[in-house]
This record gives structure tokens, C-alpha cells and sequence, in this order.
């Protein structure tokens, strides 16, 4: 996976051009990495629902 540089926040929608890997965890949900953070974010919507510090 590349590295992204975007300014995403909780509740934002990430762009479908950000690519995204699934959570093995948790069905529905998947990540990206972007200005050295992790991000989670829901499959359906695209939304961020949580960021790494």
C-alpha cells in the first residue's frame, strides 16, 4: 500500500481515487494510511470514523 497525503477528519468522506484495504477484524469497515496516520473508515459510506494519533 502507498503512502497518501490528504487532510482527512472524522466524518469526512474519503475520495474513491484514496485506496482502501479491508479491517480482517471487522466486515464493513477498512483503512488507509495518510500523513503518517492510520485512518478506519466504513465501507458503505466512505466516511472516517476514526483516526490514529
Amino acid at each position: 500500500m502507498h503512502r497518501t497525503l490528504i487532510a482527512a477528519t472524522v466524518g469526512a468522506a474519503v475520495p474513491s481515487t484514496v485506496t482502501l484495504a479491508p479491517l480482517p477484524q471487522a466486515s464493513g469497515y477498512s483503512y488507509f494510511y495518510a500523513n503518517g496516520r492510520a485512518y478506519i473508515v466504513a465501507d458503505d459510506s466512505r466516511q472516517v470514523l476514526y483516526h490514529g494519533q
